[in-house]
């Protein structure tokens, strides 16, 4: 079994035992432990040393922090809408919280700009490149590997259509 097919082994067994224990699958330890795999698979593929990786890293951490705020932020936003929904609010409510949305969407675009530019400083900007490529396809392969598992299980048809 070769290094990669482990690791992703590794991986999915996190993810199964944290989707099958939990409604949401990405919480508490498992979110760790992926998190973690994560930053060991960005460090092989960015080829970072020791020094490199701890000032990335501290960097990645930050962003990571500001970008869970603010997507706390818009997914409270969205929760007002579907409360708005239910109480039939007027269309001057929906504006306020429409206006509120696209501030939070243009802090999320800033943040994520600021964030490759903060790390120019600190890695090649080929190192970037790996990064943008690496964190696109691990998200990619991590919902795919999600998906097969919700349908092994038989939960993969989509029962309700989304409200």
């Amino acid at each position: 079994m070769t290094k990669r097919l482990k690791l992703w082994t590794f991986l999915a067994t996190f993810v199964f035992a944290a989707s099958t224990s939990q409604e949401l699958p990405m919480q508490g330890p498992a979110r760790e432990r992926v998190e973690q795999f994560k930053k060991i698979r960005m460090m092989e593929v960015m080829k970072l040393d020791e020094e490199t990786s701890l000032r990335f890293f501290a960097r990645y951490n930050k962003h990571h922090e500001a970008m869970k705020e603010i997507t706390l932020r818009r997914d409270g936003l969205i929760d007002q809408l579907a409360a708005l929904r239910k109480s039939d609010g007027l269309d001057s409510e929906y504006e306020k919280v429409f206006k509120e949305l696209q501030n939070t969407e243009s802090q999320i675009v800033a943040e994520r700009s600021r964030f490759l530019q903060d790390l120019k400083g600190v890695v090649s900007t080929r190192q970037v490149a790996e990064y943008i490529v690496f964190e696109r396809n691990f998200n990619r392969q991590l919902m795919q590997l999600m998906r097969e598992m919700a349908q092994e299980r038989g939960r993969g048809r989509m029962g309700a259509p989304f409200r």
